[in-house]
């Protein structure tokens, strides 16, 4: 696992790794040897970028490893990670060694916008009526961005594309790092009664690019009273 969602070119950067032993005797897991951008398996002893030595490990015990890395250029990268990598002890299953992980270098600070609350009001709207929903959206990047537009569907369990039009949009421009803001939309309709999905989306039309675009959409289950 990395630590963090941005990894910036030229600085150092955080992973942890988990080694188990799936076993059913102790033994020696070695050397666990790592690189920063591998995609190919690698061959026993194939030199790498840090090497962390191991202690033996009983049967179905694991542990973790954090060790920090050069992030280098940015671009999309491997991290790869090969346990007992001299190959010095006999196991019954040795293609599951190596493990690869992908992630992103990014060239400078970069914004992250994520959809962090959603409050209704009424909280249970009535069949046939309406309501308004406050979203707060916040930028937890490094730097400042356009947020683009938030789209909002009064009932939508799926998760929408780039650019999907919803039941109600806003624009919402420019937010600083680690600024917040919440934007009310009015008047939604509730429609019938049942337990719906209302769903946000910020930069809805993906029009700027994110270090995580996970976070972008937020769903909140909710009931319309008969």
């Amino acid at each position: 696992m990395l630590a963090g969602t941005i990894i910036k070119a030229g600085s150092p950067f955080s992973a942890s790794i988990t080694v188990k032993n799936r076993g059913t005797q102790a033994g020696s897991p070695g050397i666990l040897r790592v690189w920063a951008d591998q995609r190919a398996t690698q061959d026993c002893a194939a030199p790498g970028d840090a090497d962390i030595s191991l202690a033996n490990l009983p049967a179905g015990a694991k542990q973790v490893v954090r060790i920090r890395l050069p992030a280098g250029s940015a671009g999309y990268k491997t991290l790869r990670a090969f346990v007992d990598n001299q190959c010095e002890t006999a196991e019954h299953n040795e293609t599951n060694n190596q493990v690869s992980k992908s992630y992103r270098v990014f060239a400078q600070p970069i914004a992250d916008f994520a959809v962090t609350a959603i409050t209704l009001t009424p909280n249970r709207p009535t069949a046939g009526g309406t309501f308004s929903a406050d979203v707060t959206v916040k930028n937890r990047g490094t730097a400042p961005g356009n947020a683009g537009t938030l789209a909002l569907w009064v009932d939508q369990p799926d998760v929408p594309a780039c650019g999907t039009a919803g039941d109600a949009t806003l624009p919402v421009g420019i937010l600083a790092a680690g600024a917040s803001r919440t934007l009310t939309l009015d008047g939604l309709p509730a429609g019938a009664a049942a337990v719906k999905s209302l769903r946000a989306f910020i930069d809805a039309a993906c029009v700027s690019a994110e270090a995580y675009d996970g976070n972008n959409q937020w769903v909140k289950p909710y009931t319309v009273a008969p």
